[in-house]
């Protein structure tokens, strides 16, 4: 007996001082998480249709690296002044704006022309030296390339195309939105509206950090509650609470050092790592609490906690790890990526509840309230009665079960899909308004292309057959 607390007195100290190590390290490696908005990585993997995709991306360039600039004017955008500034800004937002390629917009567009001869011509549109506002307007609106993509229908807002960097880096994104915003600013338009890729990706990336530390806060604020509803003392909250909140932490920050990113599917993982370690700590602490209201001493009670719900609880971590394991599978990276994080986050749970815990029973006072009165808990009568009605109501359970189970069932094939993801942002948001805005106003910002195979290797896309057929497809 004495052999065993001596161990135990020595395994505290060593246990603190790993484990506050390693908790110092793992904190600092939360610092250096970094967010992930790349949905590409949610196409399934080793696909025919990924595949098809990425090779032909490859051959004629992405086809989402710009951002769309809706510039409003109430009364019109054929006016001078306005125009001028719009040349303005276009100049401004191809010289000084980081990581572009190019910008297209009504003042900077020119018609061509192809001559029998093979020779070629072009003509601006807006004719900066030669103004004539009527006979521009008309030009334009003749044009189907440019209304509805460089000028709205209504004739009350231009768009300027900024074709920037393929795949930009989120820092890089980050600069190029605020530089293009800072000069939009200094010309004091009526209205601007942005949109695409970047600006989404910095949306989101904001959007997935904040709901990530509300899921936390409101995380740990219902195991507070729970905690003190079960164990009804500080003691009971407290240390419960530091276990669980370690444990989100080794999770977080080993993603942190390991450099794996947080995507849109693992911002959830707070949220379940407070539910996982409550799981074994609850358990856990029930067990000891017990053991003390049988007057046993602390280290006897902590033998007895580790000795009878030990084995349970890994058994139970276990199969729970094994289940996100099991997401491997899925030939989906961010899914996989989930599983596997959020399963090493179980067992981490698992390892520090039965790590820390029993060292924290013995260096903390145990809760007052336990050895001055014994009491019995409201839960004993109530589940008896439970389970009285389960073993003497088998028949009516199966029919209960069955019933619900066809209900749940019919409901499953009733469940729609959809690739809105505008649908889950508020309509109030402004991001949401300027894309409904460039939606309703302009083609949009999300990209459509169709690949055309020939089928008649005879063939090539330069014969008139061929021309004909494409002709067919594009206006129809």
């Amino acid at each position: 007996m004495k052999v065993g607390i001596n161990w135990f007195k020595k395994y505290i100290v060593v246990g603190l001082v790993v484990i506050v190590g390693l908790s110092a390290f793992f904190g600092f490696g939360v610092s250096r998480v970094i967010f992930d908005y790349d949905f590409e990585k949610f196409f399934p993997i080793n696909d025919e249709e990924t595949s098809f995709f990425l090779e032909h991306r490859k051959m004629f360039e992405s086809d989402n690296d710009f951002l769309l600039v809706a510039v409003e004017s109430e009364n019109g955008v054929f006016d001078q002044s306005f125009l001028e500034k719009i040349k303005s800004f276009t100049q401004e937002l191809e010289k000084k704006t980081p990581h572009v390629k190019s910008v297209s917009s009504l003042t900077n567009t020119s018609e061509q022309f192809i001559f029998v001869n093979g020779a070629t011509d072009s003509r601006p549109y807006i004719d900066f030296e030669q103004l004539d506002l009527k006979r521009d307007s008309i030009r334009v609106f003749k044009s189907k390339e440019l209304v509805n993509s460089l000028i709205a229908r209504d004739a009350k807002s231009v768009g300027i195309y900024i074709r920037h960097e393929d795949y930009i880096s989120k820092k890089k994104s980050d600069e190029l939105i605020d530089v293009v915003q800072q000069i939009a600013d200094n010309y004091h338009f009526e209205n601007v509206r942005i949109a695409g890729r970047t600006i989404g990706q910095k949306f989101y990336i904001e959007k997935m950090v904040n709901e990530m530390l509300f899921f936390v806060m409101l995380s740990a604020l219902l195991i507070v509650v729970f905690l003190f509803i079960s164990f009804r003392s500080a003691w009971g909250v407290i240390i419960p609470q530091f276990v669980i909140v370690l444990s989100v932490v080794w999770v977080i920050g080993g993603m942190g050092w390991t450099k794996e990113p947080i995507n849109i599917v693992l911002i959830t993982l707070p949220s379940i790592m407070f539910v996982v370690a409550m799981s074994d700590v609850i358990h856990l602490v029930s067990r000891y609490l017990d053991a003390l209201r049988q007057k046993m001493s602390k280290w006897e009670a902590i033998k007895k906690t580790i000795y009878e719900v030990g084995f349970a609880t890994f058994l139970t971590s276990l199969t729970t790890a094994i289940g996100f394991f099991s997401l491997y599978f899925v030939s989906v990276q961010p899914i996989q990526v989930f599983g596997i994080v959020t399963g090493i986050g179980v067992l981490i749970a698992f390892l520090l509840t039965f790590l820390l815990l029993p060292i924290l029973f013995y260096i903390f006072p145990s809760p007052k309230y336990i050895t001055e009165k014994e009491k019995q808990s409201v839960w004993i009568p109530m589940l008896s009665v439970g389970f009285r009605w389960v073993i003497q109501k088998p028949f009516k359970i199966l029919i209960i079960y069955s019933v619900l189970l066809l209900l749940f069932i019919v409901g499953v094939t009733m469940i729609n899909t959809n690739n809105f993801l505008m649908d889950d942002i508020s309509p109030k948001e402004q991001l949401k308004v300027d894309f409904n805005y460039l939606d309703e106003h302009y083609s949009g910002v999300r990209p459509f292309e169709l690949a055309v195979e020939l089928r008649d290797s005879s063939l090539t896309f330069w014969d008139l057959e061929v021309l004909n057929e494409l002709d067919s497809v594009e206006h129809y």
